[in-house]
């Protein structure tokens, strides 16, 4: 009876054993998958991380031509008003003297010498002389 004791100890130990690997590998195949799992969901972010890299390299550029194009327009316009200015410059070149002339004030005659002052009777009320 002894022997059948010591096998039902062994099987039971056996059976333990057999848990206790099961265990062990289904802890180690979690873990590996949580690691894929994270590993999946880095690749994923270091994906979109590149693209928004891209996108701010664009929106950069981008930003840089507005700002130059800022600059261009200001110097256009400083050489558009000059144009017109210019222009408006030489269709008045004729214009300008006659308008001078024609504005110029009519000859004034020549003053009087001063004369003297007469003195005036004096017509204070109730003064006779």
């Amino acid at each position: 009876m002894h022997c059948e004791q010591e096998k039902d100890d062994l099987e039971v130990r056996s059976e333990c054993s057999r848990s206790s690997r099961s265990s062990s590998s289904s802890k180690v195949n979690l873990a590996l998958a949580t690691a894929r799992a994270k590993a999946k969901a880095a690749e994923t972010k270091a994906a979109f991380a590149q693209k928004e890299v891209e996108m701010k390299v664009q929106r950069a550029q981008i930003d840089a031509e507005l700002a130059a194009m800022e600059v261009e327009k200001g110097k256009e316009a400083a050489f558009a008003e000059a144009a017109a200015l210019e222009e408006a410059l030489e269709d008045n070149d004729d214009y300008l003297p006659r308008l001078c002339e024609s504005k110029a004030p009519p000859p004034q005659p020549e003053p009087k010498a001063p004369q003297p002052l007469q003195k005036q009777p004096d017509k204070a009320i109730g003064h006779t002389e």
